[in-house]
């Protein structure tokens, strides 16, 4: 399954999630758009089915959009339980994933311990890759410890990748 396809017809998004869209989005006239998918009056508590804000996302398809979206929704949405350390973002990506999403199959994230400071992650969601590469980013930026200097958040290459239509994109980040 490709980017901007729901894995189920009946999986919801949280509202708060579609406003980091709109309010990270670029994209001129975004009341139309939002309009056209029925998410013109969003509200942060209520659901919304998935597919609409994949749509949604489908339209705006700008990848500098993406990021920026991506960068947008750590700092807007929750994780459902306290956040302190790198560790925890990335590790409690999936149990964010699944505080803003519900749904019979909504897919998620599996993280894995790469090394004392490197994770690697397999993003298994029907969401633009550059919007994943977005929140990994930020939340580098958010929570990473300050002597580690460096950090990084790269593409593994030779993996799966969404943009050409697999289920999955892998991602290694580093402090």
């Amino acid at each position: 399954m490709a980017e901007f396809q729901a894995f189920h017809p009946d999986n919801q998004t949280l509202g708060i999630a579609i406003m980091a869209t709109v309010a990270a989005t670029q994209y001129r006239s975004i009341e139309p758009l939002l309009k056209k998918h029925n998410l013109n009056n969003v509200a942060p508590d209520a659901w919304y089915p998935q597919q609409a804000e994949l749509g949604l996302l489908e339209d705006i398809n700008n990848t500098m959009d993406f990021v920026a979206i991506g960068m947008k929704i750590p700092d807007m949405v929750e994780y459902g339980v306290e956040v302190k350390t790198m560790g925890d973002a990335l590790t409690l990506l999936d149990a964010g994933y699944k505080h803003n999403h519900r749904g019979p199959d909504i897919g998620g994230f599996h993280v894995e311990w790469a090394g004392k400071r490197v994770i690697q992650i397999v993003c298994h969601t029907p969401y633009p890759s550059d919007l994943e590469y977005g929140i990994l980013y930020r939340l580098l930026q958010k929570f990473h410890p300050l002597d580690t200097g460096v950090y990084s958040v790269l593409r593994v290459p030779d993996t799966p990748n969404r943009k050409l239509g697999d289920d999955t994109c892998t991602f290694s980040v580093s402090w």
